[in-house]
Order: structure tokens, then C-alpha cells, then sequence
């Protein structure tokens, strides 16, 4: 990470998907024209390939919660715009769909740039506990789609 990301990633910070800039960056330029298709190859870019980076794996986080939301399993605080592009898409998901945001939640979790961010700081256990809670109602989503 360069000088100027720690800069921008210092501040308003949370263990919420929407809860840091990149997210909120990655929503508004999804809500300014972006389709389920970003969504899908955000979450592929987590599954496939490389470890995820940081920045990565931050967009994988909203785009995940995203398809909880359009699913009706949102959780905590949702910018008004992802809520409703959400709800614009909801039926735009497959179980496919939802395996992959399962996935990569759970990659993410289990190593990823991001992980080792809230290792390094005091709330681990509260950004794990959100993390299995996206994969758990994610999951919940499988059996019935």
C-alpha cells in the first residue's frame, strides 16, 4: 500500500461492509451505472486467482452484503443508494449467484490482506464475528434459491 491509500484508509473506519472509502467508492460507481455483472466479477476476482489485496477484498465485502440486501438478508448500516440499486436488482441473483459471494466472504475470512488488517488491530473478533455473519446469511440464502 502506497503513502497516499494509508491516508485515504486512516479515519472512518468499521468491520461493516460498507463501513470504509473503498467500499463506499466501489457502491457509488456501481449505483452510477454498474450492473449484477460488476458484482459477479468482483467476487470472481476474490475466487479466482491471486490472494486477494486489500482494496479487493474491501469491494468484495459491499458486493457480497449487496446481494444479501437484494435478497432481504441486509445487516447493519446501508448507504440509502446500495439499498436501493440492490432492490432494483433483486431479481437478478442465482444459488451461483450466491455460492460465489459465500466464497468469497469466506476466503476473504480465512486469508486475505484484509484479514491481516483487523489481526492488526483491536477488533478482530468483532470483524470475524461480521464476516461469518455475511457468510452465514449468505448461506441461508443457498437453500432457498
Amino acid at each position: 500500500m502506497d503513502e497516499g491509500e494509508e491516508h485515504e484508509l486512516g479515519g472512518a473506519w468499521g468491520v461493516g461492509a460498507f463501513e470504509n472509502p473503498r467500499a463506499l467508492k466501489w457502491v457509488a460507481a456501481l449505483v452510477g451505472g454498474g450492473t449484477p455483472d460488476n458484482v459477479r466479477a468482483t467476487l470472481r476476482s476474490i475466487v479466482d486467482g491471486e490472494p486477494p489485496s486489500l482494496e479487493t477484498c474491501m469491494e468484495a465485502f459491499a458486493a457480497a452484503e449487496i446481494i444479501a440486501i437484494a435478497l432481504g438478508r441486509a445487516s447493519g448500516e446501508v448507504p440509502v443508494e446500495a439499498r436501493t440499486w440492490a432492490k432494483t436488482h433483486d431479481d437478478s441473483w442465482t444459488a451461483t449467484d450466491v455460492r460465489l459471494a459465500v466464497r468469497a466472504v469466506k476466503r476473504i475470512a480465512a486469508d486475505s490482506e484484509l484479514k491481516d488488517f483487523w489481526d492488526e488491530v483491536d477488533d478482530t473478533s468483532e470483524w470475524n464475528s461480521e464476516a461469518d455473519d455475511l457468510a452465514s446469511r449468505l448461506s441461508r440464502l443457498v437453500d432457498s434459491h
